[in-house]
């Protein structure tokens, strides 16, 4: 009886019928409940439906009742890694390793998901490496090409994790070998068209990235950025800026691409296309301190030597307020500037047309000074208040304000006087 149960469920699982073999192992595993030839299948069908709980709860039913079976932890903490939890997942592949240290799946396994972990990414190579050499180990036969695929991948993230702790060589040396076993694969190309790029291999660079795009089912932004920086390195700049242009305005139009976009333009000397590109990246960014670089030498090439200046300093407070770090670039573009343009020390950014009216009936002000580092400012208002303090935690949805920038506000009360409250910009 238990014996025609499962072989029917065998059958419904090679057709990828998981419910269905589900009900059948269940009635076999009210004949047979410690049967690991029934628990097995009906815990994997469970997993294959994403049904952790179930599945978890029959994997450690058979930890115990095999427990020197290293796929049984293996898939319970398949369990766990299926949701991300990849600590927890550690702990199980650690249980089979210690039955089976050559298990190469797993140990593909635990090096990603120690991969996840930034403090742990020194024990991913270590992992992904013992995985390169079990398989290494093996003989040539129809084990080792199942193994092919666990592999590629092992070279593949390994090689990612070179190329992010700056080891171009080796990065490039596991990506190409990734590559040659998986030729289909975008994200192994577009990995490999990254060290090219860093190394400034630009033509080799191009040659991987379009061949990642080609093999991906749709376009896809971070592919066509690097494509588009590695015509923009091999000095081929209109194809770069072709490549920007024919995006859907969906991917166009996140910041980071805007801003290498408006790099693009400002080497093809067509500034104002630059400034308007660089502009909106500001604007969907604020608290990106290269996009105000970027902005401010466009400004500067243009003439326009305060509303530089004021991106210079942005720039530098920014990344002092977000990362703690200096902006050496930025601090000597500023300095260079003043000491050319010292009447660009005192000015401030032109006025915009005031709005007509805010919506809400509220008044409205101008951010005329704002100290990004500090995070206040002051309003410039009308009806003889004169100008009015407030500070960036009363600005509704806002880390950082302009200035020139439009705020609608209301009066309240501070230590020193009165003072703009309940902020929102009339431009977010």
């Amino acid at each position: 009886m238990t014996r025609d149960l499962q072989n029917k469920a065998q059958e419904h699982i090679d057709r990828n019928e998981w419910q269905p073999a589900i009900d059948l192992l269940e009635q076999a595993r009210q004949t047979e409940p410690k049967n690991p030839y029934v628990l097995g299948p009906l815990a994997f069908c469970y997993s294959r439906l994403k049904q952790h709980l179930k599945a978890i709860e029959l994997y450690e039913q058979l930890c115990q009742l095999q427990p020197d079976v290293a796929r049984w932890p293996y898939s319970l903490g398949y369990q766990y890694y299926d949701q991300q939890r990849y600590a927890r997942a550690i702990e199980h592949f650690d249980r089979a390793l210690e039955i089976d240290p050559h298990y190469i799946v797993v140990l593909y396994r635990k090096g990603y998901a120690l991969s996840t972990i930034e403090s742990k990414r020194g024990q991913a190579l270590t992992t992904f490496e013992r995985c390169r050499e079990a398989y290494h180990a093996l003989p040539d036969d129809e084990a080792k090409d199942r193994e092919r695929k666990r592999y590629a991948d092992a070279c593949h993230q390994q090689g990612k994790l070179f190329l992010k702790a700056g080891n171009r060589r080796l990065a490039e040396e596991r990506l190409r070998e990734a590559t040659d076993l998986k030729r289909d694969d975008p994200d192994v190309h577009y990995a490999l068209g990254k060290v090219y790029l860093e190394t400034e291999r630009f033509e080799q660079a191009i040659d991987s990235l379009k061949r990642a795009q080609r093999l991906s089912e749709q376009p896809q932004h971070y592919i066509l950025d690097f494509l588009a920086r590695a015509y923009a390195g091999a000095g081929q700049l209109q194809e770069a800026i072709a490549v920007y242009e024919q995006m859907p305005p969906s991917i166009r139009n996140r910041p980071y691409i805007l801003r290498n976009m408006g790099g693009v333009y400002a080497k093809l000397d067509e500034l104002d296309k630059a400034e308007r590109t660089l502009q909106e990246a500001v604007k969907r960014e604020h608290r990106n301190h290269n996009g105000h670089y970027e902005l401010g030498l466009v400004y500067q090439r243009q003439g326009k030597w305060s509303e530089a200046a004021q991106e210079f300093r942005t720039a530098v407070a920014l990344r002092q307020k977000h990362y703690n770090l200096s902006f050496p670039e930025a601090e000597q573009a500023l300095a260079d500037l003043l000491n050319e343009h010292p009447e660009a020390e005192a000015a401030v950014a032109p006025k915009q047309a005031p709005p007509l009216a805010s919506p809400s009936g509220r008044p409205v002000g101008r951010v005329k000074k704002y100290f990004e580092d500090r995070g206040f400012g002051f309003l410039e208002v009308e009806g003889g208040q004169g100008d009015l303090f407030f500070h960036i935690s009363q600005v509704e949805g806002r880390d950082s304000v302009q200035v020139g920038e439009y705020l609608e506000y209301s009066i309240g009360e501070g230590k020193k006087g009165p003072q703009a409250t309940n902020l929102r910009a009339l431009s977010s």
